[in-house]
């Protein structure tokens, strides 16, 4: 009976065990859904989607990740990946350099105070299964990405590299400021020269036979169909496109009072006179033009510029 009752007793303090490793440390419970879910790209125009917010947190809260990124400047995408023990690694993707950093964060103590920090390990070379993605929504970016830190509207530039960039960080503690976030007071941190990793060798270019006009046009209507996920929707922001519902039809935030539904009806569709239809479609009474940041919705079989009205 004792055997039975101390095989009991072990096994639930196990799964116990087993339950509180694999939950995400606390610093990241607020972006738990996040994780493990494939590339997130980083938006130069809003501070404010999931990757942004995430790094702008963590840039306030780590001395290291602040630094890191003042050096080397914000990425084009994000992933954060956990394993079998709970532990969650950022990775941080620099296509144009075809780089790809590590960090995971370690517990760090001075005197009685413990604390997290993100430690930075790279660059190492992106994996080809993910470069032609990363390639590609590098080349939709326009300018740097944008964060809000401390309160402030904050782009880190990007460079190939700055001084005594590393492949892993030193963890000084003694003029950290851990718990306050303050990056003003962080120290830089103590760095020492690698060697780089060596670039993949050119692909040679491959000629493909022009697709059928008419395959490309099933192919475009099969895309306008299928709804987006918030992703692929945070993709198209990115790019500068006009958001998607899930009937395909465009949906435009109005920004200024000049953007009126002839305005729109020209821009979105080539022409004024589909105001009246855009009027309908987005319930919008006769006579009246739309509000500040009210939606209007350009029917799909109107829309023939997804390019996203910014003025």
């Amino acid at each position: 009976m004792f055997k039975h009752l101390f095989v009991k007793v072990s096994l639930l303090s196990y799964l116990i065990v087993i339950g509180i490793s694999c939950a995400p440390r606390q610093e990241l419970m607020p972006y738990s859904n996040l994780i493990d879910r494939g590339l997130l790209p980083v938006s130069t125009t809003n501070p404010y989607l999931g990757a942004n917010l995430f790094l702008s947190a963590e840039a306030q809260r780590s001395g290291y990740m602040y630094n890191f990124l003042k050096g080397r400047g914000g990425p084009v995408a994000i992933a954060l990946e956990s394993s079998n023990f709970g532990a969650t690694s950022l990775l941080m993707y620099y296509p144009k350099d075809r780089e790809v950093y590590r960090a995971e964060l370690q517990p760090l103590q001075r005197g009685n105070l413990e604390f997290n920090e993100w430690l930075v390990r790279g660059p190492y070379a992106i994996e080809r299964r993910d470069y032609r993605e990363l390639a590609r929504l590098d080349g939709s970016l326009v300018g740097e990405p944008v964060f809000v830190v401390h309160g402030k509207t904050t782009r880190f530039s990007q460079q190939k590299s700055f001084p005594g960039l590393e492949r892993e960080q030193r963890t000084n503690t003694s003029s950290l400021n851990y718990g306050t976030g303050n990056s003003g007071n962080a120290i830089e941190p103590i760095l020492v020269p690698v060697v780089p990793t060596p670039k993949p060798l050119k692909k040679r270019s491959v000629i493909t036979k022009p697709r059928n006009s008419a395959a490309e046009e099933a192919k475009a209507k099969s895309e306008a169909d299928t709804p987006l996920n918030s992703d692929q929707q945070a993709l198209r922001l990115a790019q500068g496109l006009v958001e998607r519902d899930n009937n395909g039809a465009g949906v435009h935030i109005v920004i200024s009072d000049q953007q009126t539904l002839a305005k729109l009806a020209q821009w979105y569709t080539g022409d004024e006179k589909n105001a009246a239809a855009i009027a309908t479609a987005s319930g919008i009474e006769k006579g009246k033009e739309p509000s500040l940041a009210s939606r209007v919705i350009i029917p799909k079989n109107l829309l023939s510029n997804e390019k996203r009205l910014a003025e």
